[in-house]
């Protein structure tokens, strides 16, 4: 009887495979049972599951025809032995440690779940994604301040809680009883249908910010690709989410919730099938330009808040320079994203284009290694949320 359970669903991944069931094995939490549930493969994932299975006795596989998602982690937990279970992506990986610290977060807090953030690598770069919640342990009491804002966070415009089934620890019993009316036809949002109602039975929830999962995007992967069915997809995700999180009180406001989701997610379809981005306009805050105007300005940060900085600051008559870690030599409205090695003495003021004041503290404590602290400034970003500006891609 093992105490984890790790799920992984496979389909036409070969390329990635190995190095993921070898980020399984190579955990140094030892007490595994890794299932690997190859989804109808046309490619050769299944030999390389069936050669692994040979290495190591932990691992077991299911050969399915093809059925999807969904499916493929229902068979796992069907024949999971382990009280707890744990999911990754089979083009994904993890650092060693992840299991170790899930499992130890688990039972030093006596939560129903851990959930950790992850990292995102792309290309060369790669950035941390953490939860909106701070990293702590809640209750019953405070995890009702946490439902109302757990599918959709409007300061964020996005949910509180990562919503993916990796990087998180699960308990068995009870994600069997949340999760077994699961539609297979599902094929949009699976992983916000197994979570989400997962998070609202839970008694007791533990975040943590370590972030140990690794989320592969490459050129070329799904994620990019056209998908003309979208938006039949996400209205079957929808009536399921609504149908399914029905029945809790309406103090919660899931079902708002769930319509701002919606939004957010035909938004991201428009984007990929159209070309189109429908954003919300981070404001400049007023009292910043005024600091900022006849200096040598840097911004720092090149996501959706420093795009909308340097829009209000080329305006106003004001050319910044602008720099990110994992954007050099990029470019937006003719300004080119410099390197950070930029950074010295000689500049006046750095603008940190983040939303989060944690994030940005963390900036803070590494620019003034280069430059006085006093040169570097925040004030937390603004957004009208049903305000709506286009851009084309």
């Amino acid at each position: 009887m093992c105490r984890v359970s790790i799920i992984v669903p496979i389909y036409n991944t070969d390329k990635y495979l190995a190095k993921c069931i070898e980020s399984i094995c190579n955990q140094t939490f030892k007490d595994l049972q890794i299932i690997l549930v190859d989804d109808g493969s046309t490619d050769s994932s299944g030999s390389i599951c069936d050669m692994y299975a040979a290495l190591d006795e932990r691992i077991i596989v299911i050969h399915n025809c093809n059925q999807g998602v969904v499916q493929s982690r229902k068979a796992g937990l069907a024949v999971a032995k382990g009280e707890l279970i744990a999911f990754i992506d089979s083009d994904d990986c993890m650092d060693e440690l992840a299991i170790q610290h899930m499992y130890e977060r688990m039972q030093d807090s006596s939560s129903d779940i851990v959930i950790c953030g992850y990292i995102i690598d792309k290309d060369n770069s790669s950035r941390m994604v953490k939860n909106i919640v701070k990293s702590g342990v809640y209750s019953k009491f405070d995890l009702e301040l946490i439902y109302r804002k757990l599918i959709f966070d409007d300061a964020y415009m996005q949910p509180s809680i990562i919503q993916s089934m990796c990087g998180k620890l699960f308990k068995k019993k009870l994600l069997l009883e949340t999760s077994g009316d699961i539609d297979e036809r599902i094929t949009l949002g699976e992983d916000a249908s197994f979570v989400f109602p997962y998070l609202l039975a839970c008694n007791s929830i533990c975040i943590s910010d370590k972030c140990y999962y690794h989320y592969q995007i490459r050129n070329g992967s799904m994620c990019a690709k056209k998908d003309l069915f979208v938006f039949e997809r996400i209205e079957a995700f929808q009536q399921y989410l609504l149908n399914k999180l029905s029945g809790y009180p309406a103090k919660y406001m899931l079902d708002l919730q769930i319509k701002k989701y919606i939004v957010h997610l035909l938004e991201m379809a428009i984007r990929n099938t159209y070309g189109i981005c429908y954003y919300k306009q981070y404001v400049f805050a007023s009292k910043l330009i005024s600091d900022i105007k006849g200096k040598n300005i840097i911004v720092y940060g090149a996501g959706e808040v420093g795009k909308d900085y340097v829009e209000v600051l080329l305006a106003q008559g004001i050319t910044p320079r602008w720099v990110d870690k994992n954007k050099n030599g990029e470019k937006y409205l003719d300004v080119i994203i410099e390197s950070t090695d930029i950074i010295n003495e000689d500049v006046d003021v750095i603008v940190v284009a983040v939303l989060r004041q944690t994030l940005y503290e963390s900036i803070k404590n590494e620019l003034t290694k280069f430059v006085d602290k006093e040169k570097v400034i925040w004030a937390k970003p603004s957004v009208n949320a049903w305000s709506r500006n286009i851009r084309f891609l």
